[in-house]
Order: structure tokens, then C-alpha cells, then sequence
């Protein structure tokens, strides 16, 4: 199982929105975009926790936080640390904290553990290099999950945009 944080939420809503990705002279910021998307329409793209889901439940702006909780609601299965679980989650979230300022990026990882996915999905650069080398599950930038499927040149997508669907036009997310 994979698990998404918020930042890859973010790289499927723009798509979704707007039907292509915005310019940008970050190369690497639009491969990941990419891969966010190819991701989603050839294997899901994976779950989303409860850390992921109360930081979208508290976005400032009620458009986008609407936008993203019918991603959530619609297209992401939520998975959950259990009542049971919650000072082994307590625990691991203060070990990773060793290595890592963020604490709402070591609940991440704790709870991507606790729920036992295989691989927990993010750009946040800081935590998946402070945090890699001690999470107990693999931390992948989209690219390199992407490029782990080894999914070949030319297979179709599980799913594809309806034709009514801008994205459905687009070329940037095709393989």
C-alpha cells in the first residue's frame, strides 16, 4: 500500500483543475507533477492518512480545501492509525522526531508505518532526506516510484479522462 502526503494532493488537484501543469523552469518540480498524475491514472496512486487529511480539513483557503477533501472523498481510500495504536504511533512519531524537526512529518511517516503501507509518496525534499534513512517503509519522490513500476512504454492507463475532460487532450501525462 502506498500512502500520499499533501503535496502530492496538491500535484493531482492542479491537474485536475486545470487540465495541464503550470510553467515552471523547475524541471523537477513538473517530473514529479507528471508522475503524480501518470501515477493516479495507472496504479491509484495510493491512500491517504489521517495526518494528510487534517492538514487539507485546515487549509486556509475554502475553495481549494473543498476541492482537495472531494479528491480525498472521492478518489483516495483513507487509511487510519487505530485508537489501539495511538502511543505506538505517540512513540514512533518522538523517535523519528531524533532526526527531523517537522512533526507533523514524523506523524507521517509513524502513522504510514503503523498502517503498514510498503511506501509513503511526498516532495518534501528535508523530510524524505532527514527521514529515509530511518523510516521503516520506503520515502519516494513521485519519479522514483514511478520509475520503480517499471510500467512499459506504450500500456494503457486503468483509467483515462472522459473526452469531455480537458485532460483528456493533454499529452504531458501520457506513456
Amino acid at each position: 500500500m502506498v500512502v500520499v502526503d499533501t503535496n502530492i494532493l496538491d500535484f493531482l488537484l492542479h491537474a485536475m483543475r486545470h487540465g495541464d501543469f503550470p510553467r515552471t523552469n523547475d524541471a523537477d518540480v513538473r517530473a514529479q507533477q507528471v508522475a503524480t498524475f501518470r501515477l493516479f491514472l495507472w496504479s491509484g496512486l495510493g491512500s491517504v492518512g489521517r495526518v494528510a487529511v487534517s492538514e487539507v480539513s485546515k487549509h486556509p483557503h475554502e475553495d481549494k480545501r473543498e476541492a482537495l477533501q472531494r479528491i480525498i472523498f472521492n478518489q483516495l481510500p483513507e487509511v487510519w492509525v487505530q485508537n489501539y495504536d495511538k502511543q505506538r504511533w505517540t512513540a514512533r512519531t518522538a523517535e523519528l522526531m531524533q532526526h527531523h524537526p517537522g512533526e507533523l512529518d514524523c506523524q507521517l511517516v509513524a502513522e504510514a508505518e503503523i498502517v503498514e503501507a510498503s511506501t509513503l509518496l511526498s516532495y518534501d525534499k528535508k523530510m524524505i532526506r532527514n527521514l529515509r534513512p530511518y523510516a521503516r517503509i520506503d520515502l519516494l519522490f513521485p519519479t522514483e516510484y514511478w520509475d520503480n513500476l517499471g510500467i512499459p512504454r506504450g500500456t494503457q492507463p486503468k483509467w483515462t479522462p472522459a473526452e469531455s475532460n480537458p485532460l483528456a487532450q493533454a499529452t504531458f501525462w501520457r506513456w
